[in-house]
């Protein structure tokens, strides 16, 4: 699994995902697997993070890390995450909502001109995407415009950016529309097809409401895309 690009900035540490979350087992299975992955894949933006879990722990726990397996996700990358047995559950915020806080997280402290993940990366997929599906529109959310004329002369394009000489840059070429980066988990013309890269942010916003279609550039472990209401094709 490729993890978006990380930085020892100390900024990026300041992520605002709480630091302490419960689980009970085996309720919430997938949902722990999945906000493990999550906290694999966007290290730089978790920090450290402890998981109380309650329940049938050790049969619970077994089956989790077969999950991680499955998806890909190894131990080592969780260096960062203890999960502590508890005899029931405490007042942490439930594990389910950790995958939301990460993309919030990450939303807050976005850095525009940082882009984490090849935006080239972006585009071929949405390329390959317009060959081999024909969609009618297509949405491509991304700080990067190397590959947008390609793609907005075989299909109807709007650049989803949050910076405003993107923006701006974008608008020049033939066939694309453009607006700015959605705040919240809505805005995204419907019926069109999103393209997106590997970010927490992006992920949320991406699957948020009446997609035709999401494209996620990049190996991103189907436990991740899971996390935020996406599927692996």
């Amino acid at each position: 699994m490729v993890a978006p690009a990380t930085t020892s900035a100390p900024a990026e540490r300041l992520c605002a995902v709480p630091p302490a979350w419960s689980a009970e087992l085996p309720r919430d299975r997938e949902a722990l697997a999945s906000a493990l992955a999550v906290a694999a894949a966007f290290p730089t933006r978790v920090g450290t993070v402890t998981v109380a879990v309650s329940g049938d722990v050790e049969t619970g726990l077994r089956d989790v890390h077969e999950d991680l397996a499955a998806g890909g996700v190894d131990d080592a990358d969780l260096a960062a995450v203890t999960l502590t047995p508890a005899p029931t559950a405490g007042d942490e915020p439930s594990i389910a909502g950790f995958a939301e806080a990460v993309a919030l997280a990450d939303e807050f402290y976005r850095r525009p001109y940082t882009i984490e993940g090849e935006p080239a990366a972006v585009w071929e997929a949405a390329l390959l995407e317009v060959e081999a599906h024909a969609p009618r529109a297509i949405v491509v959310i991304t700080d990067g415009l190397d590959g947008a004329a390609a793609v907005a002369a075989v299909t109807p394009l709007t650049v989803v950016s949050a910076v405003p000489s993107v923006r701006r840059l974008a608008s020049r070429l033939e066939g694309v529309d453009t607006m700015p980066r959605p705040t919240g988990s809505f805005g995204l013309p419907e019926g069109a097809v999103v393209v997106t890269g590997p970010r927490a942010d992006d992920l949320r916003l991406a699957a948020a409401g009446g997609r035709e279609r999401v494209v996620v550039a990049g190996e991103v472990s189907p436990l991740v895309l899971s996390a935020f209401g996406l599927r692996a094709d």
